[in-house]
């Protein structure tokens, strides 16, 4: 017995390919590949004029492994909600304590303890039951600074958040201390992810500029938000240096010109603060889903000390990982057991997968009515939504304008939205993409 489903939702994801020559009455196997239309019933490719001498249209293209994939019928008088939005890129969650780059300070009390607490925020419900919290300490001496009180806190919590499986945030110090260009000769700088020890091509080089010496800052960038890490011991014969605490970025190398120096003497009376960045999540498709790390911060004994959210924890839209998930979750929605094509007892399955890593997708989104008759005699409205993600390369908001999809007589948004205006089911968007 053939059964139907209802309420479904339907995701096409398209290349953004030059428009085949003469491509209008051309059928879709003589399309390029990821080449998206919108057809007649015929089957033919339809254009700003065909498109009208019929209420029911077609949208498809062959996929990336040779598959047609075309949507149900659609009947654009029933079409509602079409929409078009632009792409977003994603943001991790960066806050301050104290300095912010601007302003702000780490309020400095003698002899006291200082606690910050980060709860973070879980992305399921079972997540959330079991909120985690990771705390940093540091107890002031009787001489206290806010230089001091940012290493004790920096190196105490991020001691305290790598003993967690998933590394979550990165923990850094930054500060208004003036700074200063490199010795030319310095040349490169090799930074090594969880460790404490650094390379130059020449360490203690003078050129033009003051060498670096031990308990000097290194600045990673130039940025009155770049972070620093103090540096406790030079080696000039091997050109290896020390910091104070565990380098928290990635791996890299930088020339001497995209770093600066503070000198020792100003580190105790410039301003002082926490820089909290989140690291960018494990995602693996159909097993990690997709999220960002995202917390608020508690703190206890820091007296005035300000807090600032510099930037929010963003998913973006549009993104690669979570076109790739609609794409991916849909396709169950065509028979295929994509939410199992991993499993051991279904290794046969391959997901279809047209989206492109690092690129990013317009969206246009419509629900529209699949009526059909039930075997008891009356019609059955059936609500259905078709999310179709347009590629517009490895630029955020770059938008559809000058490509295949807003041709001017056979784009597939053009063609689209001349059906739907000239039903009067909605608004043009091809401004929108």
């Amino acid at each position: 017995m053939l059964r139907r489903q209802s309420n479904i939702e339907q995701v096409l994801v398209a290349k953004d390919v030059a428009a085949t020559s003469s491509r209008s009455a051309m059928y879709a196997s003589q399309l390029a590949e990821g080449e998206a239309a919108v057809f007649t019933p015929g089957g033919k490719v339809a254009t700003t004029t065909t498109v009208n001498n019929s209420n029911t249209i077609y949208i498809g293209y062959t996929s990336t492994n040779g598959e047609l994939i075309m949507s149900d019928a659609i009947d654009v008088t029933t079409i509602k909600n079409y929409k078009g939005v632009l792409s977003v890129a994603a943001a991790e969650q960066v806050d301050y304590v104290g300095y912010n780059g601007t302003s702000g300070d780490i309020v400095a009390t003698d002899s006291n303890a200082y606690y910050i607490n980060l709860w973070f925020k879980g992305d399921t419900i079972n997540a959330f039951m079991d909120q985690m919290i990771k705390y940093g300490i540091y107890h002031s001496d009787s001489t206290a600074t806010s230089n001091e009180i940012a290493a004790g806190l920096a190196i105490n919590l991020s001691n305290n958040l790598k003993t967690e499986k998933e590394h979550r945030v990165r923990v850094e110090r930054v500060t208004s201390g003036t700074q200063l260009a490199l010795g030319t000769g310095v040349d490169t700088i090799t930074l090594t992810k969880g460790s404490k020890y650094f390379t130059c091509t020449d360490i203690d080089d003078a050129t033009t500029n003051a060498a670096l010496a031990e308990g000097d800052a290194l600045v990673i960038g130039t940025a009155s938000t770049s972070p620093v890490y103090i540096i406790t011991d030079i080696d000039t014969t091997t050109n290896i240096g020390t910091f104070d605490q565990e380098f928290q970025g990635e791996s890299t190398a930088i020339l001497d010109t995209a770093a600066k120096r503070i000198a020792a003497a100003g580190l105790d009376a410039a301003y002082w603060g926490l820089k909290l960045t989140g690291v960018a999540k494990s995602w693996k498709l159909g097993w990690e889903p997709y999220s960002k790390v995202s917390w608020t911060i508690e703190l206890d004994g820091f007296s005035t000390t300000p807090t600032t959210n510099s930037v929010a924890a963003n998913l973006g839209r549009g993104v690669y990982e979570s076109v790739a998930e609609a794409e991916w979750f849909a396709q169950g929605n065509e028979g295929g057991m994509s939410r199992y094509r991993t499993r051991a007892y279904a290794p046969a399955y391959e997901a279809r997968k047209d989206t492109e890593a690092s690129h990013f997708y317009s969206a246009l989104s419509f629900t529209y009515q699949d009526n059909y008759q039930t075997d008891l005699g009356p019609v059955n409205n059936s609500p259905k939504s078709m999310l179709i993600y347009l590629n517009v390369g490895t630029t955020a908001a770059a938008g559809i304008s000058a490509t295949s999809f807003d041709d001017a007589t056979t784009g597939l948004v053009t063609v689209l939205d001349d059906a739907v205006v000239a039903a009067g089911t909605g608004t043009a968007q091809v401004g929108n993409l």
